[in-house]
């Protein structure tokens, strides 16, 4: 076992995105990383790990410090796979739809973040996704709470139904039965992603841009303003931090005011 907050700490440390400043890490993702150790400690082995619809590998990559071999799969390009892959040996990624590619081995976690509510046929979904892991491996599901944001057709905070959008906002026990199916036991289920975080993360990603923007165009910015200006970024952040997850922390149970619902299922047989 390792401390409940040790892939935040990593991904503070490590994880750096394309455009965002590593002055200015965006500590709205605690809590879901915080999920993600729980999931994590659930598997019986660390050896591989998929991230399906990953994006950049934001997620992935505090990963690569725990798991041998770890792949991101997003049918969309992002720059940061090919950062990835020459930074870490243990990195692999494909721009593919999942049932385009072979797998040479079979997954003891997948990550499934902010993606089962975008799958036409769910059910084939999950039969593929079961048949890519191992008994005893973990998936980790975050997916829209119905209860907050409504039906997906209906929603104001995400996308209406289209090709490419939310097909279905799944209830809790949908979700299990779905999972169930496929030889798949609930182990632990909590609620996350508060409106504070999104709104927080909006104006956190906003000063990244910002300031990885100004230090590319001027020096005098890079080489004096902006390391006295991380001094403030550094107390500010520590305390947007502690709120954005105390608040989440404390609704953790509450279904009314919580955007995100997060699963974590593992493979029985």
């Amino acid at each position: 076992m390792y401390p409940q907050n040790n892939l935040y700490s990593i991904y503070k440390k490590n994880v750096h995105e394309k455009n965002f400043s590593p002055r200015i890490p965006d500590v709205t993702n605690k809590r879901t990383l915080d999920f993600m150790n729980l999931a994590i400690n659930c598997c019986e082995n660390w050896g591989s790990s998929l991230d399906i619809g990953g994006g950049s590998g934001h997620y992935t990559a505090p990963l690569l410090f725990k798991f041998k071999n770890a792949v991101v799969v997003d049918v969309a390009k992002y720059e940061e796979h090919e950062y990835l892959k020459k930074r870490y040996q243990n990195f692999e990624y494909h721009n593919k739809f999942i049932e385009q590619i072979e797998f040479k081995e079979k997954f003891d976690f997948i990550l499934l973040a902010d993606i089962f509510e975008h799958i036409v046929d769910i059910n084939l979904f999950i039969e593929q996704v079961s048949e890519l892991q191992n008994k005893g491996g973990v998936v980790y599901i975050l997916t829209p709470n119905p209860l907050f944001c409504g039906p997906a057709n209906q929603s104001e905070i995400f996308y209406t139904k289209h090709l490419d959008g939310h097909q279905k906002h799944y209830l809790k026990i949908e979700v299990e039965n779905i999972m169930k199916q496929h030889a798949y036991e609930l182990v632990y289920f909590g609620y996350e992603e508060s409106i504070i975080r999104q709104k927080v993360r909006r104006y956190i990603r906003g000063f990244s841009r910002r300031d990885e923007l100004l230090s590319n165009k001027f020096f005098i910015y890079k080489k004096i303003i902006a390391p006295m200006l991380s001094l403030g970024y550094s107390s500010i952040l520590f305390f947007v931090e502690y709120l954005v997850h105390n608040v989440e922390y404390k609704n953790k149970n509450n279904a009314e005011l919580m955007l995100s619902a997060a699963y974590i299922f593992k493979k029985i047989y």
